[in-house]
């Protein structure tokens, strides 16, 4: 009876010890359902953090010894053009892009094979809370990725961060057809360039030419596309001077939206925005930024918002903003035309056939003194171009696909998809395959 006591006793001893063991290895490696990836082996180690966290569960630590792309990732299942929300908190330490002109780098949320993503933090901060909204388009799995790194080598990070809480939530497409726009318009350009130095100030008329082509926008967009869209915009006057440019060797120098996001950021976070015109001078009479003769530039995004510049042109006596008769019946097309470039992509990533914004003269439509390709646009946005016994342009369900906004989480669905295993059975699953893993 004794043995067998002290068989009992052994036992229930080895049991209590092995799932100590279990549990401090589950604590330490158990990462979840999630998997790992790097750009470079042997400059990080993940980990799960009992001692860094944010609420009960344990972080996900990412630890870049050296610069890196890192990430913990997960795929899953997705319905199609349906919006999706992914919220975390992320606390960083020390965290270095390689390239520190590289914007799109740090701790953050992100798409794999896609462009969305979420801010991204540097540097060392307290817990935050980072949200990535998206429209899953034309896609039925997607991988999200919490990663510590960006897109190219130059944007790999070094330094720690901690990923918690993790959530997703599913929401709904908005019925609603009007676009919100916002249009920024800088007063002045102050730049300091290897170029030289420039210093353009926007004159009263600049901007009351910029104010009217904006009334005539948000008429010509109901009126182009037969009501199927309707356009509301707030005009916000920047006090504050551009001080920085990117560029490009295609475009020139050009206002990204990395340069002005200190001064757009915070209205940005009040409203719901569905596309954004950036307005400037960055050249006059007496000289000129080098860029690429182009008075607008679209097809950009920033925080998922279509992002279009429109610069002042060169000549204060020019009537390429002015309404004339005669001269000018269509003052508004760069808005038009920048905004379209979005739709234009827009239709590409949600599967819809679209012909190319700059082909108009393979449809037979060429530019008409004082409207310009005012026809073009017309009959593009409105599925009127003939072209091989057929009509072709916008689908009208592209002006249905705005961009994804807390609107369309009212009465969201939360999945499931980020929470821990619930038991033993699953536990061990994930730690096998966590130690099985190379990285």
């Amino acid at each position: 009876m004794k043995k067998f006591l002290k068989n009992i006793v052994f036992i229930v001893i080895l049991i209590t010890i092995s799932l100590l063991v279990f549990n401090i290895a589950y604590n330490k490696f158990g990462y979840g359902y999630f998997s790992k990836a790097v750009s470079i082996k042997d400059n990080t180690i993940f980990s799960r953090d009992s001692k860094e966290k944010c609420s009960e569960t344990n972080s996900y630590k990412i630890e870049n010894k050296n610069y890196n792309n890192s990430t913990f990732y997960k795929k899953i299942k997705v319905n199609k053009n349906t919006p999706y929300k992914i919220t975390c908190m992320i606390k960083t330490e020390n965290v270095e892009v390689l390239d520190n002109t590289v914007n799109n780098s740090g701790a953050k949320i992100s798409i794999l094979n896609s462009f969305d993503q979420s801010e991204c933090i540097i540097g060392s901060n307290d817990w935050q809370k980072v949200t990535l909204m998206f429209n899953s388009k034309q896609l039925e799995e997607i991988e999200i990725a919490f990663m510590l790194g960006g897109d190219t080598e130059k944007g790999n990070v070094k330094g720690t961060a901690w990923f918690s809480d993790l959530k997703i939530e599913e929401g709904a497409l908005d019925s609603d057809n009007n676009w919100n726009f916002v249009c920024f318009i800088f007063k002045e350009t102050n730049v300091k360039l290897p170029e030289g130095n420039y210093k353009y100030q926007m004159s009263e008329k600049d901007i009351e030419q910029l104010h009217n082509c904006i009334d005539r926008f948000k008429t010509t967009c109901a009126e182009f596309s037969n009501n199927l869209m309707t356009a509301s915009c707030d005009i916000i006057e920047i006090n504050s001077p551009i001080t920085a440019l990117s560029y490009d060797e295609d475009k020139g120098y050009y206002i990204s939206p990395e340069n002005i996001s200190d001064e757009i950021d915070s209205y940005l976070s009040k409203k719901d925005y569905d596309h954004i015109f950036v307005c400037a001078r960055l050249t006059d009479e007496k000289s000129s930024i080098p860029i690429k003769d182009w008075i607008g530039l679209g097809s950009m995004e920033y925080k998922g918002i279509g992002y279009s510049d429109i610069r002042m042109p060169t000549s204060s006596k020019s009537y390429e903003f002015i309404y004339n008769k005669k001269i000018n019946q269509f003052p508004e097309e760069v808005f038009v035309h920048e905004f379209l470039h979005t739709l234009e992509r827009n239709s590409q990533t949600y599967g819809y056939d679209v012909p190319v914004l700059h082909d108009n003269e393979k449809y037979g439509y060429k530019e008409e003194k004082s409207k310009s390709l005012y026809n073009w646009y017309k009959d593009y946005m409105s599925l009127k171009i003939q072209s091989n016994n057929k009509y072709i342009g916008l689908n009208p369900e592209i002006y249905k696909y705005k961009p994804v906004n807390e609107s369309n989480f009212i009465n969201s669905k939360k999945l499931t998809e980020f929470e821990e295993p619930k038991n033993v059975i699953e536990k061990t699953q994930v730690l096998i395959k966590a130690i099985s893993s190379k990285i």
